[in-house]
């Protein structure tokens, strides 16, 4: 699992190693390719716990 705020640096770059990639949403990117999105970092220890439970 890996969370950054640059979409192809960050986010494909953890999915082409077979990592989550998680995307901290910011305005000057648009990412539809995340496998999930917060827009608040505080939002992120519930995200990971949800994940740990699927």
């Amino acid at each position: 699992m890996f969370v950054g705020d640059h979409p192809e640096n960050d986010v494909e770059a953890a999915q082409r190693v077979g990592m989550i990639g998680i995307w901290k949403q910011d305005a000057q990117f648009n990412n539809r390719i995340a496998n999930f999105i917060v827009d608040d970092l505080v939002k992120l220890p519930r995200l990971v716990k949800n994940i740990h439970s699927i």
